[in-house]
């Protein structure tokens, strides 16, 4: 498996446990989408090396193993 280094800025958001995502997703990806667009953020929750966070699986995984909050970042682009 490759790593791969970015560089992410500001905190837009962030979920705290898996029933947080279930409940808010929609508002919180929407006020972060608002301010910076869907392909300029990412979201990693708190493992060793983070882990990004796209789809319920990561979700899922991430209430498994104890590795919320999943935080929303801008990716720094300059």
């Amino acid at each position: 498996m490759a790593t791969v280094e970015i560089e992410v800025g500001e905190e837009l958001g962030r979920f705290t446990s898996k029933q947080q995502w279930v409940s808010h997703a929609e508002r919180i990806y929407g006020e972060a989408r608002s301010k910076f667009g869907s392909r300029d953020m990412i979201t990693l929750d708190s493992a060793i090396p983070r882990r990004v966070m796209l789809r319920g699986l990561q979700f899922n995984q991430a209430d498994v193993d104890c590795t919320y909050p999943a935080v929303i970042y801008a990716i720094k682009t300059q």
